[in-house]
């Protein structure tokens, strides 16, 4: 009897019932069926007609999957650009083509989204390739923690010569990424051949990886490395960076005013799904700067905002009920006064220095919860015009180096 639903298949036969104790033929056999048990996460194809509305994406839908596992039920999309024609200087053409993965987690009746990842191939005097192997995606579950672990291939290029197309296979789980990365392989008339190596990324080699990632990673390279040429003539001889396909961490506010205003500062560019059908905005960031928009009625929405480094989120006067900022750890600055938030987790970013939730709803016992997540490193934080600002345990906050303000709206010169 084998186990054929994992990386590796385990066979009954593989015991030596004479030289092991019943006790440890007992705990094999155990090991075995949950092997067998908890590695088997099968993707279903999904109907693009049947991807629900708020799962927001960007690009043209190529693949659908959906999915159950210990999290819940998931989707995943994997989508890709047009080409477009980004040239500034007419003797200088440049064309750029994208693709992205996103996955969705349903928690409440609601689609929320938990990561993207995405590779741009920009700067191209020729016609650019970004397009997902046909076929390699899949889900496995080789750490048995009944997680999936999310595998997908892609391969890129500007076209223009012989030269072969990069090859990448990343995996997301756990919101962590990883990426093998070299260049497809190409075979001649002659039989010889050229390209096929690669390198796998410090999140694969990091110690505490499972030596069994790198294994199934190898497969899956060897499976699809010949994946042709699209040309490339344009491209520099070398191997890319470590990580070319990017996790952007995200954040998530749920409100339902009909017009939001929001302000972000940090480094690189953000960008903000609306949640009402549009194209994602994205802009530089490098100064404060505003968005704002507006909805044709006042249904129930959760936005999110992501970005490599925001270092500064304001959002006021705009209805937020829920926020979660676990996932931008860098941020400094949070401004949040005059919403709707009655809770606030802020475990995560351990370098605030201010925040500012005047005129919100947080009762007594909520602030005192949200003191208890602050970090102990001292900062400001406005807790004015709450519910609980009287009452609150203040000390919990000042015992972690937090100055506490109670300063009243009319008072504040903002």
């Amino acid at each position: 009897m084998i186990c054929k639903g994992g990386f590796y298949a385990r066979s009954f036969e593989k015991i030596d019932m004479k030289k092991t104790t019943l006790l440890t033929t007992i705990a094999a056999l155990l090991l075995l069926a949950a092997s067998c048990g908890q590695r088997q996460i099968t993707p279903q194809p999904l109907p693009f007609d049947e991807i629900p509305g708020e799962a927001g994406y960007m690009g043209n839908i190529v693949e659908a999957y959906k999915y159950t596992d210990k999290t819940g039920e998931n989707i995943v999309l994997l989508t890709e650009t047009e080409v477009r024609d980004v040239t500034i200087n007419p003797n200088n053409p440049v064309l750029y083509k994208g693709l992205y993965a996103f996955r969705f987690l349903k928690k409440d009746d609601r689609w929320e989204e938990v990561w993207r990842v995405y590779h741009y191939q920009d700067d191209c005097s020729h016609y650019p390739v970004a397009e997902f192997i046909k076929g390699a995606f899949t889900l496995t579950d080789l750490n048995i923690d009944s997680e999936a672990e999310v595998w997908m291939a892609y391969k890129a290029s500007c076209k223009g010569g012989i030269d072969p197309d990069w090859l990448y296979v990343t995996m997301e789980t756990g919101n962590r990424q990883y990426n093998v990365y070299g260049v497809c392989r190409l075979k001649f008339p002659d039989g010889s051949s050229m390209g096929g190596e690669y390198n796998f990324d410090d999140n694969f080699m990091d110690v505490n990886t499972p030596r069994i990632y790198r294994d199934y990673a190898s497969k899956m390279w060897d499976k699809h490395v010949e994946c042709g040429s699209s040309g490339g003539a344009n491209r520099a001889n070398t191997m890319p960076a470590a990580q070319p396909v990017v996790v952007e961490p995200m954040m998530t506010l749920t409100t339902n005013n009909n017009v939001i205003s929001l302000g972000l500062q940090g480094t690189g560019t953000a960008t903000i799904d609306w949640k009402d059908g549009s194209e994602n905005e994205t802009a530089e960031i490098s100064e404060y700067t505003g968005f704002m928009r507006e909805y044709p009625d006042t249904e129930l929405r959760t936005m999110t905002i992501s970005g490599k480094h925001i270092t500064e989120f304001g959002c006021i006067w705009a209805g937020i009920t829920e926020l979660d900022v676990s996932k931008v750890t860098t941020l400094t600055t949070l401004s949040l006064k005059v919403n709707q938030l009655t809770s606030l987790d802020l475990s995560k970013n351990t370098v605030l220095a201010y925040i500012d939730i005047k005129a919100n709803q947080f009762t007594a016992s909520a602030l005192n919860d949200l003191f208890g997540t602050l970090h102990g490193n001292g900062g400001t934080i406005n807790i004015a015009y709450n519910p609980g600002t009287d009452d609150c345990d203040k000390s919990i906050a000042e015992a972690k180096g937090w100055t506490v303000e109670v300063v009243e709206p009319e008072e504040d010169n903002e």
